[in-house]
């Protein structure tokens, strides 16, 4: 049986009516008007010079537990921890770069990241932190910690998160071990 050209098209500009009826379900978007779209640039963090005896350290730590690991038989634990040094030693060394911040009806955008409104439960505005903890709804999915820099748009970003969906949680706290790896420098 022939199809009709008028039945389907193959250019992608110009979908078939009828085959785009039966697969595209019209999507329901809620959007707040109220939201203002902010966009932003800041550091992804606090970048802390640290000296070569920082990293002397570190590596006699680390062998020390890997030795301890190899003495009792765990060889591959003990090869983890080696690997662990070396990439702990990468991510000491690494300067903040900057991130792109966006925030609007839909979306909010950290980078490369993109969380839906729709999707955040609670936030926590820290500005002495220069940060914006946020709390997803899905329970999988760990605090987002939002880095807003020395010099945000404070006032805009207050606006935006008293108009958001949006619970304000003053317990909302960062994760152990992101306050852990700023304690120790990395």
């Amino acid at each position: 049986m022939k199809a009709s050209p008028s039945s389907f098209s193959l250019h992608p500009k110009t979908p078939s009516p009828t085959l785009s009826s039966c697969y595209n379900k019209p999507m329901k978007v809620e959007k707040n008007p109220k939201l203002a779209t902010i966009e932003f640039e800041a550091e992804s963090g606090q970048y802390v010079e640290k000296s070569k005896d920082w990293y002397w350290v570190l590596w006699i730590f680390l062998l020390a537990v890997a030795g301890a690991a190899a003495l009792i038989g765990n060889y591959t634990f003990s090869l983890l921890i080696i690997a662990s040094a070396f990439v702990l030693s990468l991510l000491a060394a690494q300067k903040p770069h900057t991130v792109q911040l966006y925030f609007d009806n839909s979306y909010v955008k950290v980078g490369k990241k993109r969380y839906k409104v729709s999707e955040i439960e609670a936030y926590n505005f820290l500005p002495k932190e220069q940060r914006i903890l946020l709390r997803h709804a899905k329970k999988y999915l760990p605090v987002t910690v939002v880095p807003i820099g020395a010099r945000p748009p404070e006032g805009m970003l207050r606006a935006y998160l008293d108009e958001s969906p949006w619970i304000e949680d003053e317990e909302l706290q960062e994760p152990f071990l992101e306050v852990l790896l700023e304690k120790i420098g990395i």
